[in-house]
C-alpha cells in the first residue's frame, strides 16, 4: 500500500494548490537510507476520489521533497480507509466496495465514466 507509515506527498505537486501546513517533528529516510526533507503535514485531510468507488479516501499526508510519484499512501492511511490492492486479480478494495484496476495500456487521460471525475477533467 506503500511505504510501511505515512503517506507522503511531493511539495512540487501540493505548491500550486496551495495547502496549508503543520510542522512535523519527523525524520525519514528512503530505502537506500538517504534522509527525505520533510516540509510538514498538511493541516486538513486530502479527499481522493476514486472512478467507480462510491466513498472517498481521506488521508492527511507528510508533505516530502523529491518524491518519485506525486502521492504514496501510507499503510496507516491504507488500513483506517479500508484499502487493499490485490494484484493477482488486478482489483483495488475500499472498504466493502471492489473497483477493477486497468492494465497500463489504458490512456489515463479518457473521458471517465464517473461524474465527480468529469467535473475535474473537464477543468484541464
Amino acid at each position: 500500500m506503500g511505504n510501511l507509515t505515512h503517506s507522503l506527498i511531493d511539495e512540487r505537486f501540493v505548491r500550486p494548490l496551495d495547502f496549508k501546513l503543520a510542522s512535523a517533528p519527523i525524520q525519514l529516510k528512503a530505502i537506500n537510507d538517504t534522509p527525505v526533507s520533510v516540509k510538514g503535514i498538511l493541516k486538513d485531510s486530502l479527499r481522493i476520489f476514486v472512478e467507480g468507488i462510491n466513498q472517498f479516501v481521506s488521508i492527511q499526508p507528510l508533505v516530502v521533497e523529491g518524491l518519485s510519484f506525486p502521492l504514496n499512501i501510507g499503510s496507516h492511511d491504507g488500513k483506517k480507509n479500508g484499502l487493499m490492492i490485490d494484484l493477482k486479480h488486478d482489483k483495488l478494495h475500499v472498504n466493502q466496495e471492489v473497483m477493477h484496476l486497468s492494465t497500463c495500456n489504458v490512456a489515463l487521460l479518457k473521458p471517465s465514466l464517473d461524474v465527480r471525475l468529469q467535473k475535474v477533467q473537464d477543468l484541464c
